[in-house]
């Protein structure tokens, strides 16, 4: 089943808000949001779709001292643009412990902490975003996190681009990893995860930082 958001009210039978559409939704449905900027702070409990209309045309906001959305169940995002602007939160938190959520051609800014942050056994596909200034990382997998990132552009995030904790295993796959005010990629103690084929350059610190008794399978990749 398909739910339109129109920010304006100018769609007749269409939901003004994403939050209303989303509490409406049920498992497989598709919302699709019509162009404009959106003050919302949004979690999603359903296996759906949240779809620009029309992709860069959509920005969402937080509306209050919350991440922009949590995902606890497996959903899919595309094409939307949204900024984190408050303290302590992050743009995206995935807590939803599957691998099917789907993160796709999303523009994604924090203000302060983490652009996404993926929860222990969590394992999403984060692909084809732009994932830049972040005051903390761009992406940062917690502990016995994994995930499939692949063909991101992430750059300008202060701390690092990528950060991988202890235990943390992602697939990291040709991606434009650049421009961190430290590391490109940070992985921690007891770190894991396979770097492969990225393009890794201009990380004020180092491209790649690796700490002791962590073990990375870190190949092909361009410095």
């Amino acid at each position: 089943y398909q739910r339109r958001v129109h920010g304006d009210q100018s769609g007749a039978g269409a939901f003004t808000t994403l939050a209303e559409a989303v509490a409406a939704a049920e498992d497989g449905d598709r919302i699709v949001v019509a162009a404009g900027l959106y003050h919302e702070s949004i979690v999603v409990n359903r296996c759906i779709t949240i779809q620009a209309q029309e992709e860069g045309t959509v920005r969402v906001e937080n509306a209050s001292e919350s991440n922009v959305i949590v995902i606890r169940s497996a959903c899919r995002l595309v094409g939307l643009n949204l900024h984190q602007r408050s303290r302590n939160f992050f743009c995206i938190r995935i807590i939803a412990s599957d691998e099917s959520t789907v993160v796709e051609r999303c523009d994604i800014v924090s203000d302060h902490f983490s652009c996404i942050q993926i929860d222990s056994g969590c394992n999403p596909l984060i692909q084809h975003n732009r994932i830049h200034d972040s005051k903390q990382c761009g992406i940062l997998i917690k502990k016995n996190g994994r995930g499939r990132i692949e063909h991101n552009d992430i750059y300008s995030n202060a701390l690092s681009n990528i950060y991988v904790d202890a235990n943390a295993n992602p697939l990291v796959i040709s991606n434009k990893i650049h421009n961190s005010t430290q590391h490109g990629v940070w992985v921690k103690q007891f770190g894991l995860g396979v770097f492969e084929g990225n393009t890794i350059f201009n990380n004020a610190m180092s491209n790649i930082k690796v700490e002791e008794s962590s073990a990375p399978i870190i190949k092909s990749n361009f410095t």
